[in-house]
């Protein structure tokens, strides 16, 4: 990514205890089990001394392996909370902290993050014992990221210690640990001070000198309730414990009438300095002078700590304020005017900025909804975890306005592959943006991500040279220029699309995004593989392979890799690898992606045909159609009708209802090379031989043009199925027309569309051999005999039939035909009839000739 994620380092900062705190000394002893568990749960209301008891145990024991994280309400999402989760435990990573944290700063896909727990767990055995506080835990709601944790807390090592400090009880799996004795809880009612507790923190932490009377009574209101007891204290120093005989019991009520009371007490300087710092997740002498315009705010904040005023110090001449007091504080700033309350977040915004913690600076930004300014913040923030989350925060109506930020969040969306909340926001996209260049962008990209192939080919893609001189950066230069090859490939236009592609390569190089790599490289094998280099494109696949091992956050996609490649190995006949390939992927698959799917079962049914099973095949193209939604377009209508036509299983009606599919569902733009081959076939096998044959040198015409070698071999082949109707009036331009698909095939090795018209190419193909023999290169000689003399897996006989190579393999040894039928146990007539097709099939007259010519073509050797 462009920029390292940025955190607010104060939320890595443990909480110092106040001077003269109360020890709790059964509390601490049972904390001291802590090395004897892996989840410690400290569970209590606001002001319970939860953080308190944690951070008094550290300094305690004096703990120096310790990690403690301060989390909000900011941190409840995947990316925000594991990014700082990892950034806290970093240097207890071993070896391979910096690629982990490259791993997560490269993360897009949600899920992706399982993969990044793998390896991190699997590091975590190796490190020493440390713990993990994470506090303030209540924040942490949101289903996806509580799911990680369980995965995290169901597999991480004996040597960390989690501590869990929380106001309420945790969505966590923990029943499993609780089974096994490895959970330590402290519970709200522990919590409570003891009566001799609360009069040692009267008498020696705050140094209250109080009557009996007035002890009573406030240990009979606060019922151990450590922050309600501060609260009265502070309430007693400030009204000349005036309040004492007010206080009956403590509720919200009583609670904001003890917080008015200690405003009302103290100076003006001092409330405004507490209201207005009340807003900020941290601060210092320095943030608050500049935000206050003061110079006194050092002398402010130590006459506020020593009246006790909930202010927490977190280290480092920072602090911050306890949530009991903090809520009643940010309700009276509340009170302000909108502008001054304005005023006050803008400058805390700049102030952080120049200070360089932009997420706290973003915050302020957000809380006043200057949309505008945030989105520039998040550019700074980069496309990282961090970025991303902000993103999805922001208004569509200001996401519209910038180009950047739109196409990231789109590819956001698309690469976690949430194709409905994708389609939402471009579809309301759609409806603000003015411009046509993001207009068209948007129009097939809903096109795309609904499967609506026939309105997506309506629009006109986007030239390079306007994508270039747009003022955009490049991670979006190249996710449009990804989105436009996706168009000129719909259109047929694969030379353009490579163009595209080879752009984004080129700028891909400086930007270190690896998810825009491995899109282009994946589309890019896609492209090469449907211009007939399926060489190339297996080339392709390897380096991809080899993304999948550098980088654990493409390990979600490796699934999609091994679809794609077994796509190739398919075209190519190499089905056993296709199937490995395959067997794996369906391990993988996450059946609920009903596009990932519909590829996987797609390549399942082509190697079943090629095969020869037929009814498995049958099976899989009826699983194929209850995919519904990807059966609503033309194109995957056609996919399937393609492999009905090669099994002859449409009857007549069905093949018009395929017809008029077609001629319904398309427009002159909008027909593809691939379907018209399709609607081709169907036009032939309704008897129409004459229109078949137009619509496939109309194909061929435009292959040729475009140089689409997979469609100039589809239709080469086809065009020769027609003309086979009459083989003695239509065999030179039949053997024309296979030596052209001959010429195309060879190189890469393109046997599928031979294969998949079965055996009544055979015959053609031969003759084709033995009358083309001098006019071929050794490559396709041999590619040739391949086909025919293959056991293709469909069951199909080669040019001889197994009985018929016995017959030519005695013939050359010289033996009569009655010797023949002694050796092979069949009569003299048999033979002869064996002889009579040999000789019509290899096109020759008599023994010798049929002899040399089997040699020729390596019937026999």
């Amino acid at each position: 990514m462009e920029n390292s994620i940025k955190f607010i380092s104060t939320k890595f900062n443990m909480p110092i205890p106040r001077n003269k705190y109360v020890k709790r000394e059964q509390l601490l002893r049972k904390l001291n089990e802590v090395f004897n568990n892996k989840i410690i749960l400290v569970k209590g209301n606001a002001g319970s001394g939860k953080t308190t008891l944690v951070s008094s145990f550290i300094k305690e024991n004096r703990l120096s392996k310790v990690v403690w994280i301060t989390l909000d309400e900011d941190n409840n999402d995947i990316y925000s909370f594991w990014a700082y989760f990892l950034e806290g435990i970093k240097d207890y990573i071993i070896d391979d902290s910096k690629n982990i944290l490259q791993y997560f700063e490269a993360l897009i896909k949600e899920n992706d993050i399982y993969d990044i727990l793998t390896l991190l767990i699997n590091n975590l055995c190796k490190s020493g014992e440390f713990i993990i506080v994470l506090d303030d835990f209540q924040y942490i709601k949101q289903k996806k990221l509580v799911d990680t944790l369980n995965y995290f807390i169901k597999y991480f090592p004996e040597n960390i210690h989690i501590i869990i400090i929380t106001r309420n009880e945790p969505t966590l799996h923990l029943s499993e640990l609780l089974m096994k004795d490895k959970i330590l809880r402290i519970e709200d009612s522990e919590l409570r001070f003891s009566q001799d507790e609360e009069r040692a923190f009267l008498s020696e932490t705050v140094s209250m000198e109080l009557d009996e009377e007035a002890m009573s009574n406030i240990l009979k209101s606060t019922e151990g309730w450590i922050g309600g007891l501060q609260l009265i204290t502070i309430a007693i120093n400030k009204s000349n414990n005036k309040v004492i005989g007010n206080i009956r019991t403590l509720n919200k009520y009583m609670i904001d009438y003890l917080s008015r009371e200690i405003l009302e007490s103290i100076q003006d300087d001092e409330k405004e300095f507490l209201i207005k710092t009340s807003t900020l997740s941290y601060f210092n002498m320095d943030i608050a002078n500049k935000l206050l315009k003061i110079d006194n705010s050092n002398e402010l904040i130590n006459k506020l700590i020593d009246s006790d005023m909930f202010i927490v110090n977190i280290g480092g001449g920072k602090y911050r304020y306890h949530s009991i007091f903090k809520e009643f504080l940010k309700l009276q700033f509340c009170k302000l005017s909108y502008k001054e309350r304005e005023n006050f977040h803008l400058q805390a915004y700049k102030i952080y900025e120049d200070i360089g913690d932009l997420e706290e600076s973003l915050s302020h930004l957000m809380i006043i909804k200057e949309y505008e300014k945030a989105l520039l913040l998040i550019e700074n923030i980069g496309q990282n975890p961090k970025g991303w989350t902000f993103l999805k925060k922001i208004p569509l109506e200001y996401i519209a306005k910038n180009r950047d930020m739109m196409f990231q969040r789109i590819f956001y969306y698309f690469c976690n592959m949430e194709l409905s909340e994708c389609k939402d926001v471009l579809y309301k996209l759609k409806n603000i943006v003015e411009d046509d260049f993001s207009t068209k962008i948007l129009e097939f990209s809903i096109a795309l991500v609904s499967n609506n192939f026939k309105d997506a080919i309506k629009v006109e893609p986007l030239k390079s040279e306007e994508i270039k001189n747009m003022n955009l950066s490049n991670v979006t230069k190249a996710i449009i220029h990804i989105i436009s090859s996706m168009f000129l490939r719909l259109d047929d236009r694969y030379e353009e699309a490579l163009q595209c592609n080879n752009y984004v390569l080129d700028i891909e190089k400086d930007m270190d995004n690896i998810y825009i790599r491995y899109f282009v490289l994946t589309f890019r094998a896609q492209l090469l593989e449907e211009l007939g280099r399926l060489k190339d494109a297996l080339l392709i696949y390897k380096r991809v392979f080899k993304m999948h091992e550098d980088f654990i956050v493409l390990a979600s996609l490796k699934v999609n890799t091994y679809i794609a490649i077994a796509g190739t190995y398919i075209k190519m006949n190499k089905l056993d690898e296709a199937e490995r390939y395959l067997e794996i992927a369906g391990k993988a698959i996450d059946t609920s992606n009903a596009e990932l799917t519909f590829g996987y079962e797609y390549n399942i049914m082509e190697l079943k045909i090629l095969r020869g099973e037929k009814e498995q095949a049958r099976q899989i193209i009826e699983k194929i159609f209850n995919l519904d939604e990807h059966l609503e377009n033309s194109v995957y209508k056609f996919i399937i009708f393609k492999y009905l036509l090669y099994l002859q299983l449409l009857g007549e009606e069905q093949l018009k209802q395929a017809v008029m599919f077609y001629e319904n569902n398309s427009n002159t733009k909008s027909r593809r090379l691939d379907d018209k081959i399709v609607y081709c076939r169907a036009q032939y096998m309704l008897g129409k031989m004459d229109l078949a044959l137009q619509i496939v040198h109309e194909v061929l015409k435009k292959a040729r043009e475009e140089k689409l070698v997979m469609e100039i071999i589809y239709a080469s082949i086809l065009n020769v199925v027609i003309l086979l109707e009459d083989f003695n009036t239509n065999k030179r331009e039949i053997l024309n027309h296979l030596r052209e698909a001959i010429y195309y095939a060879a190189d890469n090795q393109i046997f599928a569309p031979f294969i998949f018209e079965g055996k009544k190419l055979i015959e053609p193909l031969s003759i084709l051999l033995l009358e083309r023999y001098n006019n071929m290169s050794s490559d396709e000689r041999e590619f040739l005999r391949s086909i025919i003399n293959s056991k293709t897996h469909n069951n199909e006989e080669g040019i001889l039939s197994k009985r018929e190579v016995d017959v030519i393999t005695e013939l050359s040894t010289g033996a009569s035909n009655k010797e023949i039928g002694e050796r092979l146990c069949i009569s003299v007539s048999t033979v002869k009839t064996h002889i009579i097709n040999i000789y019509s099939k290899l096109q020759v007259n008599n023994r010798i000739e049929a002899i040399e010519k089997a040699r020729k073509v390596k019937i026999i050797k």
